[in-house]
């Protein structure tokens, strides 16, 4: 699981290359809209703007357990991801993969943004993403 906090985390995930170019180009252009939103209006440079406030962008991985992401919010006793009714799901078809996009409210100010390769939850999320698409 990688956690997207700041424009910084996304240029560091560009070094390590731990992801395709292209999953890493719409986690940018995410990060940036929300900044557009929220930041560039406030006046915030988007070097230091931070998502901490209205909603932190996590990737999840091959292997992660979907069941338990208590460290961002959906616990094992609901179920994780799998027990969350998002406000809306999104799949684009890249060249790699197909990206699911997930966006869960907390409240009004804060909203979390999950992103993953649906080839890589295929077994785990297909059905769960099909209610929601």
């Amino acid at each position: 699981m990688r956690i997207i906090k700041k424009l910084q985390d996304i240029e560091l995930l560009k070094e390590k290359q731990v992801m395709s170019k292209e999953v890493l180009e719409e986690l940018e252009e995410h990060f940036k809209n929300i900044y557009r939103n929220l930041g560039l209006p406030e006046g915030t440079d988007i070097e230091e703007f931070s998502l901490k406030e209205c909603g932190i962008m996590v990737y999840l991985e091959a292997g992660d357990n979907i069941t338990d992401l208590e460290e961002i919010g959906l616990s094992p006793e609901d179920d994780g991801l799998l027990g969350s009714t998002p406000e809306w799901v999104d799949e684009q078809i890249l060249d790699s993969c197909t990206l699911v996009t997930v966006c869960i409210l907390y409240n009004n100010e804060c909203a979390l943004s999950i992103f993953f390769r649906k080839e890589d939850f295929k077994n785990e999320l297909e059905e769960w993403v099909s209610d929601y698409i």
